[in-house]
């Protein structure tokens, strides 16, 4: 007989798997010989077998009531290592049973042999030989690696070409399957990511991604290592591990635009133009909700104003002229918003990975931009003539 048995991918903590085939063996023991009569259909029962002594109908039979073993002997020398538990068949019920090893495959002839005993005469008899095959066939066993750290953390705005996996084996280190190719895939939702940068991982554990602009938040991501020998016969070809992605986020600085120039006539009062500074932003549309505070740095020629020159926060200009006074002043202004501008202190000790290393927050902090560009923008006052005067001295 030929017997294709499949070796098991996966045995849990057991150290092997049995296998077991119920009827392999059909077998007779003989007519009694002593000339016993009496048993002809009839079903007897002996150490928990089912063992039927069975005749042509209306004629007696016997069986003997004899004890027996089955012998079986390997023909190759490989079954050795083949099988964690050797082949052997049950008496009287005739299953075969066997723990195939679960990281080898291949093929090994058996030859078995039944030998009884007499219990009352005790002499042994000995079947002839008979020969089987049992074929281990190749199941393959799932690839494994390990990661590096348990948790990804980057910044908004960030490139990352860095290793986070290692140990990388196409068989869980059996080291039989050394010729398989290996391949890693992450499965993880595309929101955070550039369409030019979503998350890779090259054959060395190299992990390569682009956040999506101004992106941040946190994604859970699975890493898959997938080799390429298949799922036949229920094998495995891919291992997960699962680990977060975290992106920080980085506050932004706010924009404007700024009138670059304004002309008003010498003479004192108040001055107030709406729209001087347009399309004010506190960044993307994920800060909308920051509050904007408009800063005059430098004010060139502060003599030109009984107050001072300042923008509101929906863009409108306003100022005081000093009575009499004439010229340009040049004007410095930022915006600033109210988003954060440090690290706050419980990131001091969390690990982050910028391009491609990977160290404290609090030893490489990032740049937080709270404040926009500077701008310039000119106030003309223009000279006005004033009447000439005088006094009488009547």
């Amino acid at each position: 007989q030929h017997l294709a048995q499949t070796s098991a991918p996966n045995c849990g903590a057991e150290d092997f798997l049995v296998q077991e085939h119920v009827g392999f063996v059909t077998f007779s023991l003989g007519p009694y010989e002593d000339g016993a009569r009496g048993c002809a259909g009839a079903a007897q029962k002996r150490d928990g077998c089912c063992v039927t002594c069975s005749g042509t109908p209306g004629a007696s039979c016997g069986c003997e009531v004899q004890r027996g073993a089955f012998s079986v002997t390997a023909v190759n020398p490989e079954a050795d290592a083949l099988f964690d538990l050797q082949p052997q068949i049950l008496f009287p019920c005739g299953v075969l049973f066997f723990a195939a090893n679960r990281l080898l495959s291949g093929s090994t002839d058996f030859t078995v042999s039944l030998t009884d005993v007499d219990p009352e005469g005790g002499g042994a008899r000995t079947s002839e030989t008979l020969t089987f095959t049992i074929v281990v066939l190749n199941t393959n066993i799932p690839p494994r690696f390990s990661l590096d750290f348990k948790e990804l953390v980057i910044f908004e705005d960030s490139v990352v070409e860095f290793k986070v996996a290692s140990e990388m084996t196409t068989d869980s280190g059996a080291g039989i399957e050394a010729d398989q190719a290996l391949s890693f895939q992450v499965l993880v939702g595309a929101e955070l990511f550039a369409a030019d940068g979503f998350p890779t991982i090259s054959v060395d554990g190299t992990l390569r991604l682009k956040t999506a602009q101004h992106a941040f938040g946190i994604a859970a991501a699975i890493v898959r290592l997938k080799d390429n020998g298949g799922t036949e016969r229920l094998g495995v070809d891919i291992f997960n591990l699962s680990f977060p992605i975290t992106i920080l986020s980085l506050n932004d600085a706010p924009t404007f635009r700024i009138t670059p120039s304004l002309h008003v006539s010498e003479g004192g009062g108040a001055h107030e133009h709406s729209a001087f500074a347009t399309q004010v932003e506190t960044g993307p549309a994920n800060e909308g909700g920051q509050l904007l505070t408009f800063v005059i740095d430098r004010v060139s020629y502060p003599d030109l104003f009984a107050r001072q020159p300042w923008i509101a926060a929906d863009g409108t200009l306003s100022f005081v002229l000093a009575a009499g006074e004439s010229g340009a002043a040049t004007i410095t202004v930022r915006a600033v918003d109210d988003g954060d501008f440090a690290p706050p202190p419980s990131l001091s000790d969390l690990m982050v990975v910028t391009n491609t290393t990977r160290q404290r927050f609090a030893d490489a902090p990032p740049e937080y931009r709270n404040a926009s560009v500077p701008a310039e923008f000119v106030i003309f006052v223009d000279a006005v003539n004033d009447p000439p005067g005088f006094l009488l001295s009547w």
